[in-house]
C-alpha cells in the first residue's frame, strides 16, 4: 500500500510538474508553499525565490491591494476565480485566468490549491482584434464610398454613413430594403444577373450601374462585391459602390476632346518627356500617310520631320518649350512618300508640380494652301506691277506707233516700187505692227486690254483653229480634236479666245521637238461645293473646260511656279518673248476664268482652261464686209497727239470724209456746236484736259443722236467703266491702219446711236 501510494504521488507530482497549467499552493495568509515548473517558467524566478514570496508579491504593483479581498473570499467561500495581473521577474506584465479552491481534508492547516492559465497572448489578440474591428468600423463609417453588406437574398444587413448621405435613405430604412431596389430600372436585369453569377461562381465582381437616390436623382456608381464564407459555405455578400459622377464627367469631357482631336484635319500628337510618340490623331496619320492600325508607340516624334526641321526641333523648339512652356514656328512634316508639307507648329510642355516634364504635345497645321495663296498673291502683285508699267507706256507708245506705221504707209505711196528707199521703208509697217502686238500682249497679260465679249461657241472656234494648226504645225505632230458633244457657249472676245488656243498649241509644239500628239478637248463641267475643295481658284457653277495636252517633255518642277511670269522663257535668245503663257493667263482671268496645269517631267503637260458657261447656243455672226468702205459725212476727230491727229485726218480725207479736228475735249465742244452737220465724233479715250469720259456726256447733251467712236491704245479700268456706263457701241484699237479706221468709222456711222447715259431721261 505504501508502495502504491508512493507511485501514485510520483505520478501526481510528475503530472503537476509537467502540466501546461500554472499550479501552486499557498496558505490562507498568501504564503506560497509550492509551485510547478510552468509557474517558475512564466514568472522567471527560481523555485527557492518563489517559495519565499507571498501571492501579493507576484501581483502587479497597482493591483496588489486586491490580494486581501482574494484571500477573504477564499476564507469565506473556499473558492475564488477570475483574472489576475502578475509581474514577472523581468518586470513584464502577464494576465492569468485562475480557479482556486481551499483544501482542508487530510491536512492539519487549510491550504489553497491554485491553478491558473497565462492568457496574456489571447487577451492581446482579443484586444488587437477589437482594435482592428474598431478601426475597420471607423474606416467603413468614414469612407466616401457606399459600403454595405447583404444576405444571400440581397437584403441589406448594414450600410455605412456614406451610403446614407449619397442615397438619402437612413440606415433603418435601408435595412428594410433589397439592394436591387436602389438600382435604376433599366439596369435591373444586368444587376440581378451579376448577383446570380456572384452566388454561382463567387469571386469579385465589378459593374457600373445607376443608383436611384431617395429623391429620385440618379447616381452613376461602380459596384464591387465579394462573398464572405464560413468554412466553405458563403454566408454574406460584402459590397462597395463608388460614386463615379466626376469620373463620368471627366470621361465625357475626355471623349469630347478626343472626338475634337480626331475630327480636326490638323496634325495633333502627344509624346513622353523623351519625345517618344504616345498618340497621333487621325488627321496627323492622314496627313503623313500612316495607317490607322500602325503602332507608333515609342517612335521619336521628330522622325516625322525632314532633316532640317528635325534639327530645328531638337536644337531650338523642344528646349524652348521645356524652358518657357511653349514654342511656335514654321517647320515641315515629311510624308511616307517623301513629300514635305510646310506647317505651322506649336509645341507645348506639360509639367508636373515639381517642374519636371510629364509629356509634350504638338499641333501642326498644313500651310500648303496658304503658301500657294501667298505665291499667287506675289504673282498677282507682279502682274499688277507689270500692268501698271504697261498701262503707263501703252497710250503714248501706241500713239507713236500709229504715226510711224501711218506715215510709213503714206511715204510708200510716194516712192517708186523697186527703189532702195521703197524696199527699206516697206519693212517699217510690219515691224511697227509687231511692236503694237507686243504692247497688246503686255496689256492682255496685265488684264488691261479692252475686250469685245460676245457669246461664242467654243466648238466652232476649236474646229477652225484646228484647221489652222494642221496647216502650220510640223507633220511630226498628230493633232487630236475632241469637241464637246453639246454646244459650249461662253461670253468671250473671239480674237482673245483664239489667242488662248494658239499660244497653248505653240507652247505644246515647242515641248515636242521630236514629234508627239497634241490633244484639243472641250467639255462642259459643273463644279459643286465638294469639287472645289483644295483648289483655290475653283468656284461652284457651270463651266467649259478647254484642255490643250501634249506628250512632250513636261515642265520641270523647278520652274513650274514661274511659267506664267512675264518675259520668263526657257527658249534660246531671240526665239520667244516669254509672253505666251503670260498672255493666256491674263486673257483667262480677264474672262473670269482660271487655269489648272497637270504636268510631270518626261510625261507631257495638260493645260485646263475653265471659262464660265452660258446657257443656249451662240448667235450666228454676220458676214464681214469685203470692200474697204468710204463716205462723205462730216467727222470731228479729237486727238491730243498732233502726229496721230494729222495722220488720222489724212486717212479720213482720203476716204472721202470731211474732217474737222480738235486737240482735246475742251477744243472739241465749240467746234461741235458750230457744225451741226457733224455725223460722227471720233475721239481718243484719254486726253489731258478733257477725255472721252467727260466729253461724250457733254456731246450727248448737245445732240442725243450724235454717233461716237472711241479710239484707244490703253484705257485704265476706271476709264473703261465710265465709257461702258455711256453705252458705247464702237471702239477702235490703236495703232490702227487706214483699213481699220475705214471699217470702224463706217460701222459706227451705220450703227445705232449710243443712247443716253444711265440715269439720264
Amino acid at each position: 500500500a505504501e508502495e502504491a501510494l508512493r507511485e501514485s504521488e510520483d505520478r501526481y507530482r510528475d503530472l503537476v510538474e509537467h502540466s501546461h497549467e500554472l499550479i501552486c499552493t499557498h496558505d490562507l495568509a498568501g504564503q506560497i508553499l509550492s509551485v510547478n515548473e510552468e509557474a517558475i517558467r512564466c514568472l522567471g524566478y527560481d523555485r527557492g525565490a518563489l517559495l519565499k514570496k507571498n501571492i501579493r508579491d507576484i501581483l502587479a504593483p497597482e493591483v496588489r491591494h486586491e490580494c486581501e479581498t482574494y484571500l477573504q473570499t477564499l476564507r469565506r467561500d473556499g473558492v475564488a476565480g477570475g483574472l489576475m495581473q502578475v509581474q514577472t521577474a523581468t518586470g513584464d506584465r502577464r494576465i492569468w485566468e485562475y480557479d482556486n479552491s481551499r483544501r482542508t481534508e487530510g491536512v492539519a492547516t487549510p491550504i489553497i490549491r491554485a491553478m491558473a492559465r497565462d492568457i496574456t497572448d489571447r487577451k492581446q489578440a482579443e484586444r488587437a482584434l477589437r482594435e482592428s474591428e474598431e478601426r475597420y468600423r471607423d474606416l467603413v463609417e468614414n469612407a466616401i464610398d457606399i459600403i454595405f453588406t447583404c444576405d444571400l437574398a440581397w437584403n441589406v444587413t448594414s450600410l455605412n454613413r456614406a451610403g446614407e448621405t449619397i442615397s438619402g435613405y437612413t440606415r433603418s430604412e435601408a435595412l428594410t430594403m433589397n439592394i436591387a431596389n436602389l438600382v435604376a430600372p433599366e439596369h435591373h436585369d444586368l444587376f440581378r444577373q451579376m448577383l446570380d453569377r456572384k452566388i454561382r461562381t463567387g469571386g469579385a465582381t465589378i459593374l457600373e450601374v445607376d443608383f436611384v437616390a431617395k429623391d429620385g436623382h440618379r447616381i452613376p456608381v461602380e459596384v464591387n462585391t465579394r462573398l464572405i464564407y464560413q468554412g466553405e459555405a458563403p454566408v454574406e455578400v460584402q459590397g462597395m459602390a463608388r460614386d463615379i459622377t466626376e469620373r463620368k464627367r471627366a470621361e465625357d469631357t475626355q471623349a469630347r476632346l478626343v472626338a475634337i482631336l480626331e475630327a480636326t484635319t490638323d496634325f495633333v500628337g502627344i509624346a513622353d518627356a523623351d519625345g517618344r510618340v504616345l498618340y497621333l490623331n487621325s488627321g496627323g496619320r492622314k496627313m503623313l500617310g500612316i495607317g490607322e492600325e500602325e503602332n507608333l508607340a515609342g517612335v521619336p516624334i521628330v522622325n516625322d520631320h525632314p532633316e532640317w526641321a528635325r534639327a530645328l526641333l531638337l536644337d531650338e523648339a523642344i528646349p524652348t518649350a521645356i524652358r518657357d512652356g511653349a514654342w511656335r514656328g514654321e517647320t515641315a512634316l515629311c510624308t511616307r512618300d517623301g513629300r514635305e508639307i510646310p506647317v505651322s507648329q506649336v509645341i507645348l510642355a506639360h509639367k508636373a508640380p515639381d517642374g519636371s516634364v510629364r509629356f509634350l504635345s504638338t499641333i501642326s497645321r498644313d500651310l500648303t494652301e496658304r503658301k500657294r495663296a501667298e505665291e499667287q498673291l506675289r504673282q498677282a502683285q507682279r502682274l499688277e506691277a507689270v500692268g501698271l508699267l504697261a498701262g503707263g507706256v501703252a497710250h503714248d507708245f501706241n500713239n507713236l506707233l500709229n504715226g510711224i506705221i501711218g506715215f510709213a504707209d503714206l511715204a510708200l505711196r510716194e516712192l517708186l516700187p523697186g527703189s532702195k528707199a521703197h524696199d527699206h521703208l516697206t519693212r517699217v509697217p510690219p515691224m511697227g505692227r509687231q511692236a503694237a502686238d507686243l504692247i497688246a500682249r503686255l496689256l492682255t497679260f496685265a488684264r488691261q486690254a479692252p475686250l469685245e465679249r460676245k457669246p461664242l461657241d467654243l466648238n466652232v472656234l476649236l474646229k477652225e483653229t484646228a484647221k489652222l494648226l494642221r496647216r502650220t504645225l510640223p507633220e511630226t505632230l498628230t493633232i487630236r480634236v475632241e469637241p464637246s458633244p453639246e454646244p459650249v457657249v461662253v461670253e468671250a472676245d473671239l480674237a482673245q479666245a483664239q489667242q488662248i488656243l494658239l499660244n497653248l498649241a505653240t507652247n505644246a509644239r515647242d515641248a515636242m521637238p521630236g514629234g508627239g500628239t497634241l490633244t484639243l478637248r472641250l467639255a462642259p463641267v459643273t463644279l459643286t461645293t465638294v469639287s472645289v475643295t483644295g483648289h483655290l481658284e475653283r468656284r461652284p457653277g457651270d463651266f467649259v473646260c478647254l484642255t490643250v495636252a501634249d506628250t512632250g517633255t513636261g515642265i520641270p518642277a523647278a520652274i513650274r511656279d514661274r511659267i506664267f511670269d512675264p518675259f520668263f522663257t526657257t527658249k534660246a535668245l531671240g526665239q520667244g518673248t516669254g509672253l505666251g503663257l503670260a498672255s493666256v493667263h491674263g486673257i483667262v482671268h480677264q474672262h473670269e476664268g482660271w487655269l489648272e496645269v497637270e504636268t510631270a517631267e518626261g510625261q507631257g503637260s495638260a493645260f485646263h482652261v475653265f471659262l464660265p458657261r452660258l446657257p443656249g447656243p451662240a448667235p450666228v455672226a454676220p458676214a464681214a464686209a469685203e470692200a474697204l468702205p468710204r463716205g462723205t459725212e462730216t467727222l470731228l476727230y479729237v486727238e491730243d497727239n498732233p502726229t496721230v491727229l494729222e495722220l488720222g485726218a489724212i486717212h479720213l480725207t482720203e476716204l472721202g470724209y470731211t474732217v474737222l479736228t480738235a486737240g482735246d475735249g475742251v477744243e472739241a465742244l465749240p467746234v461741235f456746236e458750230a457744225h451741226p452737220e457733224i455725223a460722227l465724233v471720233l475721239t481718243d479715250a484719254i486726253m489731258p484736259r478733257m477725255g472721252a469720259a467727260a466729253l461724250i456726256p457733254a456731246l450727248l447733251a448737245l445732240d442725243s443722236e450724235v454717233k461716237i467712236l472711241v479710239a484707244t491704245g490703253y484705257a485704265p479700268a476706271d476709264v473703261r467703266a465710265s465709257l461702258d456706263h455711256l453705252h458705247l457701241l464702237s471702239y477702235l484699237q490703236k495703232p490702227f491702219r487706214q483699213a481699220d479706221l475705214a471699217l470702224a468709222v463706217r460701222a459706227a456711222l451705220d450703227g445705232p446711236a449710243p443712247g443716253p447715259p444711265d440715269g439720264r431721261p
